[in-house]
């Protein structure tokens, strides 16, 4: 079963910088909120590039599943998590085998995977590269 992770595969200096390569694999719907860091060098899989039949089965037997189900709020973070979460849980579940069963309708229909995998990205894992300095990682995670 996926989970997000991060493997250090460069560690070097350049120009007095320290300059720090990860490959990492995290939830797809996630990444919007990543490349908004302008400071990192990145590459990611494109849904675009993989298989139809590929992601649908990555989504039937390991959909991405978020960590924490935030409380509805006021602002863009949600810091309470919901009292039902179980059953927040089942619904999310539900959703990805929907969302797997309609790209596979779609996909026998001949709808290219450029549009059927988009169906499934909210509930899609994704891999990539980034590189950054020690500074801009932290930055990050503050």
């Amino acid at each position: 079963m996926s989970k997000p992770s991060a493997k250090v595969i460069c560690h070097s200096s350049y120009g007095g910088e320290e300059l720090i390569t990860l490959e990492i694999e995290l939830h797809r719907f996630i990444l919007p909120e990543f490349n908004t860091h302008r400071s990192f060098s990145r590459n990611f899989q494109s849904s675009r590039a993989v298989p139809v039949e590929k992601m649908i089965e990555q989504v039937r037997s390991n959909p991405a599943i978020p960590v924490h189900w935030g409380k509805n709020q006021r602002g863009m973070v949600a810091e309470v998590e919901v009292d039902n979460s179980e059953d927040v849980k089942l619904a999310w579940a539900n959703a990805s085998q929907v969302a797997a069963n309609q790209a596979e309708v779609l996909n026998s229909l001949g709808v290219h995977k450029q549009i059927v995998n988009r169906l499934l990205e909210p509930f899609m894992w994704t891999k990539g590269v980034v590189t950054a300095t020690r500074e801009a990682y932290d930055a990050f995670f503050l």
